[in-house]
């Protein structure tokens, strides 16, 4: 649909008359097919929202993707990160499906736009006021799996190794939605 409606603004005389910005707005959808990561950066928030919660979550259950949403919520109004959506999902190693190299990287550039995934992922982004938080104030998140290989017990205190430069971190909140664990470390 969308390629079929731009094709027929874009082959109208007028449009060639169009100013770059009113181009560049028709030729804008969300889960517009990317080229690179430097394409991201010309995305709106709701864009990149969609795109990052397709990328970590698009296989989870609805209220794990919403978690998602919440966490870069959370983290635009904490004060140790940036306050815009559009910075905390575009910080450097802050999530790491927006990595260049990232095995889901080339999903969060051209998301399949048909799916039922990408669609409630879009939803989400568009509207998530409409969606109650299943995590509350937490901070960080990763898949279960790779959770129980990162933690460690000592001294009835839990630890997860947040890699390299930053070691090992007290876990002080933790809440497993769908197949993502979600928590905050010391100091957040």
């Amino acid at each position: 649909m969308e390629s079929y409606l731009y094709s027929r603004l874009t082959s109208h005389s007028h449009y060639q008359c169009m100013p770059y910005y009113a181009k560049s707005a028709l030729m804008s959808y969300y889960g517009e097919p990317l080229d690179s990561k430097s394409d991201l950066y010309n995305r709106d928030s709701v864009d990149l929202l969609a795109r990052l919660i397709y990328g970590e979550a698009r296989g989870e259950i609805t209220s794990a993707k919403v978690g998602v949403a919440y966490v870069v919520s959370n983290r635009k109004a904490h004060s140790r990160f940036p306050n815009t959506v559009r910075d905390v999902i575009l910080e450097d190693n802050a999530f790491e499906v927006m990595s260049e190299g990232n095995v889901n990287f080339d999903d969060v550039l051209k998301p399949s736009l048909g799916s039922a995934a990408w669609k409630k992922c879009l939803d989400i982004a568009q509207n998530l006021s409409n969606y109650s938080n299943p995590m509350g104030d937490k901070l960080f998140f990763v898949g279960k799996d790779y959770w129980d290989k990162h933690t460690k017990n000592e001294n009835g205190k839990l630890y997860y190794d947040m890699g390299p430069g930053s070691g090992w971190q007290q876990v002080t909140k933790k809440i497993l939605v769908g197949n993502l664990m979600f928590f905050i470390i010391v100091g957040y």
